[in-house]
C-alpha cells in the first residue's frame, strides 16, 4: 500500500511524503504525479535547488519534498503543489485500498492560497477508510 502524506502550514501545502508501492498502476500515477510536480517546479518556477529540500530512494518507493522557504508558494510552487494534491485525493477516492492518505501540519511558515478543503479532504478520506 502506497502512504502519501500532505505536509501543511495553515492550510496550504508546503510538500509530500511518499512511501511504498502498490498496485502497478497506482504506482505508476503517483509516481507520474510527484515526479511531474517536482520536474515542474525545477523547470516552470524562479526556484532552485537552495529553496527546496527533495529527497527520493532511486530503487523507488519513497520520495519527500518540501519548500524550505515561506516565500516559496508565491514562485508558481503553490499552484502546483496545490495540483499534486487534487492528484492524490482523487486516486485516493478511485483506490481507496491502495494508498493510505493523510495530512500533516508542520511549522515552516510558507504563506499562499488557503487550501482547507484539500487538507481537510485528506484527512477525511484517511478516516473514512478505517
Amino acid at each position: 500500500m502506497i502512504n502519501a502524506t500532505v505536509l501543511c502550514y495553515n492550510n496550504t501545502v508546503i510538500g509530500f511524503i511518499v512511501k511504498n508501492h502498490g498496485e502497478t498502476s497506482v504506482c505508476a500515477a503517483i509516481s507520474m504525479l510527484t515526479i511531474n510536480t517536482v520536474n515542474s517546479i525545477e523547470k516552470l518556477t524562479s526556484l532552485t535547488e537552495n529553496d527546496f529540500t527533495c529527497k527520493w530512494n532511486n530503487s523507488g518507493g519513497f520520495m519527500a519534498f518540501k519548500l524550505n522557504s515561506h516565500r516559496q508558494r508565491d514562485s508558481g510552487a503553490g499552484i502546483l503543489l496545490d495540483a499534486l494534491a487534487l492528484g492524490f485525493i482523487s486516486v485516493s477516492k478511485e483506490y481507496p485500498l491502495e494508498i493510505t492518505l493523510k495530512k500533516q501540519n508542520q511549522r515552516a511558515k510558507p504563506k499562499g492560497l488557503c487550501i482547507k478543503a484539500i487538507c481537510a479532504r485528506s484527512a477525511h478520506s484517511q478516516r473514512k477508510r478505517r
